[in-house]
């Protein structure tokens, strides 16, 4: 499960690099795609199921102790992540498709107003919104399929909503990437999950740093996600990648923090 944004971490400015112990210049890349994750030892999502802490640990205050290093445009997460982020997002059946004659879709820039983004990957166009901006502050945007039909497109529009419409042709997320660059900006973006976004986008070959805050906890439920899962079986999403080491931190609560370049494998 997502770990729900500190609110004050939409705004206020980023800790200084010395708070790690680093050079801010060592991770800030612009047009970088950082997956930032917090998973326990055994790489599950789900707070809930894991382990009790031997020491104060906050799950949230640890992993904005990570991101608010990143002076990051927005965050990004897949449909049932989303779903899951707030009360004023709901979830239905998939959209409507407009005709197969009838031109693509098209998205629509807002302006987020100083705001950060919060990217939802829904494709099928099964979310509804109650409000633009999420409680924790960040103008959400969603990337959906361009043959969606238009009641959908005019609901999120008239919801305050910012649209990116691609045609899911096996390039989606590339071409979702380059039109958020276009709109909102190409500085970092995070990737924070669902487990199955984060593998399309590992295949896509779209992450450039994996950044990944691992709590002193296990899990050890079968029915928990992983931090990355192929959509299908028989699909190895980073099989053309590898991790180089950069840098890694002890956290407060005994969290350890561990940072890696994502390269082409040998």
């Amino acid at each position: 499960m997502f770990l729900k944004r500190a609110f004050s971490a939409s705004f206020v400015s980023k800790q200084p690099a010395s708070f790690f112990g680093l050079r801010a210049s060592q991770f800030l890349r612009s047009g970088s795609c950082i997956s930032l994750l917090a998973p326990s030892v055994d790489g599950r999502l789900h707070p809930s199921r894991w382990s009790p802490f031997v020491e104060d640990c906050s799950v949230g205050g640890v992993y904005e102790e990570v991101a608010n290093q990143y002076d990051y445009v927005g965050w990004m997460i897949g449909r049932v992540t989303m779903a899951e982020y707030s009360e004023d997002i709901t979830e239905s059946e998939p959209a409507k498709l407009r005709p197969a004659e009838a031109a693509p879709a098209q998205g629509f820039k807002v302006d987020p107003k100083g705001r950060k983004i919060s990217v939802a990957f829904d494709f099928k166009g099964k979310l509804h919104y109650g409000e633009p901006v999420q409680e924790t502050g960040e103008q959400i945007v969603t990337v959906v399929s361009d043959r969606v039909c238009d009641e959908y497109i005019e609901e999120l529009r008239q919801s305050g909503v910012g649209v990116v419409a691609v045609p899911v042709n096996g390039n989606e997320l590339v071409l979702a990437m380059e039109q958020l660059a276009k709109d909102y900006g190409d500085g970092v973006w995070m990737l924070e999950g669902g487990a199955i976004i984060n593998a399309a986008f590992m295949q896509a070959g779209l992450v450039d740093e994996v950044s990944t805050v691992i709590y002193p906890a296990i899990d050890a439920t079968k029915e928990s996600p992983a931090i990355y899962e192929a959509a299908q079986e028989g699909v190895f999403p980073a099989k053309k990648l590898s991790l180089r080491f950069k840098e890694s931190k002890i956290l407060s609560g005994g969290a350890v923090w561990l940072n890696y370049e994502v390269v082409p494998a040998k």
